[in-house]
Formats: structure tokens, sequence, C-alpha cells
């Protein structure tokens, strides 16, 4: 968080975090007209994680985002090789049925 000053700076037209950060604080921060992505983590919920933990931490992820039109729900990072393919699955499910519902 104290960097956030700096990455504004940057001028950039959207903005990815990792899972270092809590993307709910992030947004507090970032402008509402700037794209900003992130943030599950790929390796503990991605390539560690079953379809069940990746659902409900997408979940818990998308509840700490509402509200924030300029978010988009995205990985952390690059998705890991061997990284179940019902882990992805899950995570896309998980995201249509957060915004299909209104959750």
């Amino acid at each position: 968080m104290p960097l956030i000053d700096s990455i504004l700076g940057t001028n950039a037209k959207a903005y990815h975090f990792g899972d270092a950060v809590d993307i709910g604080t992030i947004l507090e921060k970032m402008p509402k007209k700037i794209p900003v992505m992130g943030n599950l983590s790929p390796s503990e919920h991605f390539r560690a994680g079953t379809p069940h933990t990746v659902e409900k931490s997408t979940l818990d992820m998308l509840k700490k985002t509402k509200g924030y039109n300029n978010y988009i729900p995205s990985s952390g990072c690059d998705i890991p090789p061997l990284a179940p393919i019902a882990n992805i699955e899950a995570f896309f499910n998980a995201v249509h049925i957060f915004y299909s519902k209104g959750l």
C-alpha cells in the first residue's frame, strides 16, 4: 500500500494486482474510472486448490469487490503449468454465478 501513489503515477490505462495485496483495499485507493484486475492466488488456488476451494475463494474475492464497476476478476498472475482445468473452470463458474445471480 505505501507504493500506491507511485503505481498511480505511471498513468497506466489499467492495473493488475497479484495476490500479495488485498484487492478490496486496492480498489478503495484506485480512481473509479481505471480498470483494476486481480488477484486470486495462482499457486494456492489454481494450482494447489480444488474446484470447491477455488469457487469459494473466488466468491469471497468478488464479495470484497462488489460495487466497484472498474473491477475485472482475474488470477493474481499467470496460471501455473499443470493447474487442473477443473480449477480454472471453477473460477469462471464462480464469476458467472456471482454476476448472474446478483450476489
